[in-house]
Formats: structure tokens, sequence, C-alpha cells
């Protein structure tokens, strides 16, 4: 009988130890492996003065195994025996029950059912009970862990968390970063860069889940993210985003305002603000107060369409929970837009300046000096509807720079009539303006702005920038250089990238035009004084819908914009709020800055 049982079990040992060595091997291996993953940290954001705007910090996960809870139970009694399965699951039971108690007393703010849930779910590898734990708490869990010895089902485990130490300073510039990395602006376009590589450490581990960092470990170090230098200005930022948070409550135009001030010698963005703010250090929460009040309207709407549409038989009460995370999703993405980047409006008379008059004083054959004769018109293309003026009179002959001073829709679109639309549309696109297709181009409604796709106020901000230039227009840049960790110059993007859009003398012409827009004309609004020498333009749309100012000094180019993000119209005696916002950022701006004057190039007299 003993013989009988003998060859059985010298052939399981057999089996074990030569045929199926190396399957076995690998199975024991993978129950004996514990595999750690490196955070990288995450590049850091500076502005151009190299103030941190964006950072990472070292932070920790609590992970818990529900696997290795459950191997944590002894299987056997006091004297070695096998317990009885009956029992040992009975054990098993009791831990867990116990094991929700303690992480709920450690963790209070836990939800008790989703921690029920995870605890028993022992198919789960692991659960990241919770992340972004400071140095402080991580104290007190570290020693939880050491005094109950549970380190072989609960963990904490290096991470990082990002921090914004301005809060909402540019905040739709910057973006923010969730779980899976950048999500929106600066951070998302330049994540690539920003995020690193993540490193692992795969160990064995004893029985009881000890890390043995042996000769068999293997280690794959963390790469860091490289660190990134902003032309955004913190100053000038602030002005930007304070004149609209004032604009905003003295003009009552709720969420619909943003700017941007640009270097037109470098093309560097200074300063970009929009509205509604928010914190990406809690990206998720809804700050403004509009948008708050929204909600339950914007919930019960969503509510009927989907009462009127329900091929999945929810519930009203499931369409009312659908509806309500479909609203706060829409609030937050309003929030986070960068409306003076990604969203396109109507240009209005800002439009003039582009579109009209720069190619015909630079390629026409007109000079300010000539003139129009202000008088009904009809547009000799479209649907040849007639031209108003602003103020519905009109004033006869009326010169090129008085078209521009007093923004003289006639006027303006008989001179672009006199010079061939298909003149106007090569202008605009060489004034960097995408947004206007070729089936636009033979159309006079382009002189006002009238443009089927509008435009953004970024590509507007870098078209005035090139006038302001001498006629070179610079492409916009965000950021000036890309370092790695020990701050070596891994991109220089410093080197702007240009090309000719009007000779110098046509620049300085169309500017001198524009001063008088600032002293008598429609711009007096937004004119800040004789410290420093200023031209601009101002536009608004049909109904008062959009109004914007363009405007520049020797230093800075600026356009504010502002109107309802419905396209509800304005008052017309409200449109004359994004002058006064242009002239308390651009006052402020100036503010220490020696006074200069426009340079008169040669060739004029």
């Amino acid at each position: 009988c003993g013989v009988a049982m003998f060859f059985p079990l010298v052939w399981k040992l057999w089996d074990i130890a030569i045929v199926h060595q190396e399957e076995y091997q690998k199975a024991a291996a993978q129950q004996q492996k514990l595999d750690f993953v490196i955070s990288a940290s995450r590049g850091n954001i500076y502005d151009r003065n190299d103030n941190v705007m964006a950072m990472s910090a070292t932070v920790y996960k609590l992970i818990f195994s529900p696997i290795d809870l459950v191997k944590s139970v002894p299987n056997k009694d006091e004297d070695g025996k096998q317990l009885p399965d009956e029992v040992r699951q009975a054990m098993v039971a009791a831990r867990q029950d116990e094991m929700v108690e303690e992480l709920m007393t450690l963790v209070p703010t836990l939800d008790r059912e989703k921690t029920v849930k995870q605890v028993h779910n022992t198919k789960s590898a692991y659960w990241e009970v919770k992340v972004n734990i400071e140095e402080e708490e991580k104290e007190r869990l570290q020693k939880y862990i050491s005094d109950n010895k549970a380190a072989s089902y609960l963990r904490l485990v290096t991470s990082t968390k990002r921090y914004y130490p301005y809060s909402g300073l540019a905040a739709q510039a910057l973006g923010f970063v969730n779980a899976n990395g950048g999500a929106y602006g600066i951070e998302a376009v330049y994540n690539d860069m920003l995020e690193g590589t993540t490193g692992r450490v795969y160990t064995t581990r004893t029985a009881a889940g000890t890390e043995r960092y042996n000769s068999y470990a293997e280690y794959i170090d963390a790469q860091d993210g490289y660190d990134l230098t902003l032309t955004i200005d913190t100053t000038i930022q602030s002005y930007l985003e304070k004149a609209l948070e004032e604009g905003i409550a003295e003009f009552d135009v709720r969420n619909g305002a943003f700017a941007i001030a640009m270097d037109p010698k470098t093309g560097a963005i200074l300063g970009i603000a929009s509205s509604p703010d928010f914190d990406p250090n809690n990206y998720s929460i809804i700050t403004n107060d509009l948008l708050n009040s929204q909600l339950e309207t914007e919930t019960a709407a969503i509510f009927e369409s989907l009462k009127a549409d329900n091929p999945e038989h929810l519930t009203e009460g499931e369409l009312l929970d659908k509806a309500a995370t479909q609203a706060r999703t829409n609030a937050q993405v309003t929030q986070w837009r960068n409306k003076a980047i990604d969203s396109r409006y109507e240009p209005g008379s800002t439009f003039k300046i582009i579109a009209s008059y720069a190619p015909a004083l630079d390629s026409g054959g007109v000079t300010l000096a000539d003139v129009q004769d202000d008088a009904p018109y009809n547009y000799g293309s479209g649907n040849r509807e007639p031209v108003n003026n602003y103020d519905n009179r009109y004033r006869g002959f009326t010169t090129m720079r008085e078209g521009i001073t007093y923004s003289i829709n006639v006027v303006t679109v008989k001179t672009l009539a006199g010079i061939g639309t298909t003149l106007g549309y090569d202008y605009i696109r060489n004034f960097g303006i995408t947004t206007v297709g070729l089936d636009e181009s033979g159309n006079e409604t382009l002189a006002l702005g009238g443009l089927t796709k509008g435009v953004t106020n970024l590509e507007l901000t870098a078209a005035y920038a090139a006038i302001a230039n001498n006629g070179t227009y610079i492409q916009p840049k965000f950021f000036t250089r890309i370092l790695d960790h020990d701050g070596n110059v891994l991109i220089d993007n410093t080197i702007p990238e240009s090309h000719t859009v009007l000779k110098e003398t046509t620049a300085w012409l169309l500017t001198d035009a524009m001063k008088d827009v600032m002293t008598r004309g429609t711009g007096t609004s937004a004119y800040f004084g004789d410290t420093m020498a200023q031209a601009g333009k101002s536009g608004t749309t049909t109904k008062n819908r959009d109004c914007l100012f363009a405007g520049f000094t020797p230093y800075y180019t600026c356009v504010v914009w502002g109107g309802y993000d419905d396209n509800a119209p304005q008052n017309g005696g409200q449109t004359n709020y994004p002058k006064v916002l242009w002239k308390s950022v651009m006052s402020r701006i100036h503010e220490d800055l020696p006074k200069l004057d426009f340079t008169k190039p040669d060739g004029i007299v």
C-alpha cells in the first residue's frame, strides 16, 4: 500500500521539477513579484521672468490589495494543521469586515458602499484608496501600516501632484492636469514634453509581501519631464484679468469678455485672459456665479430633451441624474475654454484696416488724402443690400483718413470695391487670418468684417501687431524655451517666424490715421493720455452682438472683445466697454515705460 502511494508522489514531483518546470516557475514568480510604478516629476512651467506658474510636488497614494488581504489570513491553526475551508472562509470574511472599518477610520471621506465592494473584490489586484496624500498624513498612514503589520496588503506609493501657485491666473492658457496627463491648455499641447516617463521596480517578495531588493530586482528609472518657459508675463496677465473682472462687474457683460496682449516685435503673447475663470488646482469646481446660477435651468432643458428621446427607457430619476451631470459638464467645459484662441467671432469695423485700407494704401495706389463719395451705395456682390453707416447719415466726399477716423462704412466698402475684393482677400490671408475661405474672396462684405466663420482674437491681435511692427508679421508664440533638468536648452523658440505684409510707409500711414481714431474719432474712450503714442480701431457687429477694440503702442498690441456667449444683442450704449477695458489694461502696462512715438520711416513726406 505504501509503495502504491509512493509512485504517484514521485510522478508528481517529476512532473513539477522536470516536465512543467518552466510553467510552475513562472506561476511562482508571478505570485512572489511586486510591480511598483515610479512616478516621473512633471516639468515646471515658468513665465517669461522665471516665476513658477505650474509645478509638481511629491505626494503619495494609499494602495490596498484585496487579494493580498486574503493571503494574509492564515490557512492553518496554531498546531500547523490545515483549516477547513468553511472556517478559513469565515475568517477571511471577518477580516474583510474589519478592513472596511479600518479603512473608513483611516480615510473618513470614503464612501462606505464603495469601500465594502472594493475590499471584497478579490479579483482586483489593487485599489487606490486615496491619492494626493501630503507628507504629514503619509507619516500617520505609514505608522498605521507598520504598527499593524499591514505592508503585505496596504502600501504607500510615491506619486506627484500638480500645483499652480498663482491659482486662477492664466487658467485657460495653462489648462490643467488630470489622471491621464495634460487635459487642457498648455498642459495638454506640450504634454509630451512636460510629463516625462514613468519608471518601474520589479521585485521579488516573501510570502508576507516584504520586498526583496536584491540582484533579482529590476529597476527602470523614471525620466522627469522637461521645463517650459512661457512668453506670458504674470504682471501683464494680472492687469488683463483685473480689467476684465472690473469691466464685467461694471458693465454687466456676464461671462463674455476676453483679451490678448502681445509684443509685436517678437510675437510673444504676454497675457491672455478669458472669462469666466477657474482654479486649475481644483479644476472640476465651478466658481463662476453665473454658471452656477444657470445649472438648474440648463438641467431642466437637458432633461426635457432626454425625456423626448429615451431609447434606453430610463426612469425619470435616472434621466434627471443624467441631465444634471451633463449640465455640470457643460459648465465645466465653458470655464475651461480659452475663447481668445479657440472661438471665432465677427471682427466688425476692426477688419476695415486689414481688408480695405491696408491693401488700398499698400498696392491700390490710394493715399490717405484720396476721397470717396459717402453717399447711398449697395454692395456690388452677394445680396446687393444697401451699405449703412453706423449713424445712418452720409457726409459726401470724405478722405480715407476720415473714413478710418470716424469708421465710415460706405467709404470703406467703396475703397475695397475700387481695388478689387481679390486684392483685399490676399492681404487678409497675408495678415495671418486663416478663417476666411476662398469662397468669400469676392464679397465686398469683407470690408466690414462680415465673415462666414469669423476670426479668432489671437489672429486679429497678430494682424494688428504686424502694423505696429512696421508691416512685418510675426507668428504668435506662447513659449521661448524648453529645458532639461539641468537647465540645458533643448528647444530655443526665441527666433521669430516672420514675413512682410506691408511696406513700412504703409504701416506708418495706417498707424498715423489710427492715432486720430484715439484722439478725435471713435476710439477716444480708449485713449489714456499723451504719456504714450497710441493707435487703434473700434469695432461692433450687427445688433451690437460683438464689440471690440484693437490697438497698439510702440511697445505692445492688445485686442479686447466683449459680448454674450449666446450671441445675444447688446444695448447700443453698452458697446463702449472694450475701449474702457483696453484703456485700463494698457495704461497700467505702460505706467513705468518711457514715452515713445511711432518712428516715421524714410519715404514719408
